[in-house]
């Protein structure tokens, strides 16, 4: 018999044990809720208490779950700061691998992490393709939003990585895979990196806009800028499209929206890369631009295009209209820039006027705006077209010669070597001049071996240093692995070969 009885006792003393460990926390909850009951039911005083210590139990639960996420974001704090840190140093390594750690860990990253790791992958020098892809991938995993901007920053830097604009078009396809609407910054990067390609391509920057960028439900709406970026794209196509350019203007003002300068910039390169540029249609609507007769007023980048139109204009370029345009723009209160400086001084290069190119460094002097290598290599640009037998050539590349020697070796690039080459090349009898400037590019120039340079030396010197000239480059290709000669034969580089 005490063999049947002791398993009914050892389970009702469990049972009594478990109740008395119940018991606190029975008494807790009773002491919130604090019922009155009389003669079995709840009169109403206390139905009205129940209520309040329901509330209070509620409010309790949420201060209790609102204390859990603070100690987490206070937890979380450190190791995104230090990610963080990471990233503004361009240390992207350590940072990925910090985060891939806490992120194992249980550490919730924030968005702002995130933005600072992707600013830091962009502005690497060059950013690393398969780096972006990794990045990408974790921003949609962890479903930080398009209007954060890291998408369209990350759209750019890769076609940075890849040189390749049809490469931006993967951030909107992961975004769709995700089921993200991509917002219209991101829109506008990929539609951005199709107009700044070279050659600008608008099929594709049109195939986004037609399939992304329409007004009606699941698109991005477009905006100024988006339009900005359409007419820059048929702007630098290749050949230009001045009239799609145009085209873009018209389609604004059917969707309302006011033009802005950019588009008009846009419109005037357009016409400057038309073949043959387009320079009376950029002075009429320049004049319009400053009449006040449009929606936007001219800036210092209207002014450049319109003397870049100026520089290419056919068949016989305007360089004195080009520097007439410095008047105009104090005019306007604005100020040259070293781009309006460059425009002016290619006009006078493809004018064969070397004096009116060295006179912009005069301007420059007086608007204390310094030369930089574009302007320079104009000037050895002019000095070329304009180097001859006579006395003004013989003059030109003498005082060539001499703005080469006060050059700093910073501005002294493949580009001006090769027009100095190519100047003395036209006097004639400069070889032993020709040969000391080409070991002096050797050593200045990088990266080497640089065949434009080789191809100016050549026609400088031709026979007898030409054979010598030849052979130490194949030599230095060779080492180089470069395979390009030129415009030579490879076993007799000397010799140049026909229709080529």
């Amino acid at each position: 018999m005490m063999l049947r009885r002791w398993p009914a006792r050892t389970r009702a003393g469990n049972v009594w044990q478990q109740r008395a460990a119940a018991a606190p926390r029975l008494a807790a909850a009773a002491a919130l809720a604090r019922p009155v009951r009389r003669a079995g039911r709840c009169t109403a005083a206390s139905e009205e208490q129940t209520d309040g210590s329901q509330r209070r139990v509620k409010e309790a639960i949420d201060r209790a779950v609102e204390d859990r996420r603070e100690n987490a974001r206070s937890a979380a704090e450190g190791p995104n700061e230090q990610i963080a840190s990471l990233a503004r140093r361009q240390d992207t390594a350590a940072a990925e691998q910090l985060l891939e750690r806490e992120s194992e860990n249980g550490v919730e990253i924030l968005p702002a992490t995130y933005i600072a790791l992707t600013e830091a992958f962009v502005r690497a020098r060059p950013p690393q393709e398969a780096s972006l892809r990794r990045l990408l991938a974790r921003l949609l995993e962890a479903k930080v939003q398009p209007e954060t901007g890291v998408y369209s920053k990350l759209a750019t830097a890769m076609v940075r990585a890849s040189r390749d604009a049809r490469n931006s078009e993967l951030v909107l396809q992961r975004l769709d895979a995700a089921g993200v609407m991509a917002d219209t910054r991101t829109c506008n990067a990929v539609v951005a990196c199709f107009a700044l390609a070279s050659p600008a391509r608008p099929a594709d920057a049109e195939r986004i806009f037609d399939a992304r960028m329409q007004w009606q439900d699941g698109c991005a709406p477009a905006n100024a800028a988006t339009f900005a970026m359409l007419a820059r794209a048929y702007a630098y196509a290749r050949p230009a499209d001045p009239d799609g350019a145009r085209g873009v203007l018209e389609r604004m003002r059917k969707a309302e929206i006011e033009p802005t300068v950019d588009v008009y910039n846009a419109v005037l390169h357009g016409d400057a890369n038309a073949s043959p540029p387009r320079v009376e249609a950029s002075e009429r609507l320049m004049g319009q631009l400053e009449a006040g007769e449009l929606e936007a007023a001219p800036n210092r980048a209207s002014y450049n295009a319109l003397a870049t139109a100026y520089a290419k204009a056919a068949p016989v370029p305007l360089p004195t209209k080009a520097e007439a345009l410095l008047v105009r723009l104090s005019a306007a209160g604005l100020t040259p820039d070293e781009a309006t400086f460059a425009a002016i001084a290619n006009a006078y290069a493809r004018a064969s006027d070397f004096f009116g190119a060295v006179s912009v460094l005069e301007h420059m002097q007086q608007y204390a705006v310094s030369p930089n290598a574009v302007i320079y290599g104009c000037i050895f640009q002019a000095a070329k077209n304009a180097a001859g037998r006579d006395e003004h050539g013989q003059l030109a590349v003498a005082r060539a010669q001499e703005i080469f020697e006060e050059l700093e070796p910073e501005f002294r690039n493949g580009h001006i070597y090769a027009s100095l080459l190519r100047s003395l090349g036209k006097l004639g009898g400069r070889k032993a001049e020709a040969e000391a400037l080409y070991k002096q590019a050797k050593e200045e120039v990088r990266p080497w071996p640089s065949s434009h340079i080789y191809d100016a030396a050549f026609e400088a010197v031709r026979v007898p240093f030409g054979k010598e000239l030849a052979a130490d480059w194949i030599r230095e290709c060779a080492a180089s692995g470069e395979k390009r000669y030129g415009r030579y034969d490879a076993k007799r580089p000397w010799r140049k070969l026909k229709g080529r």
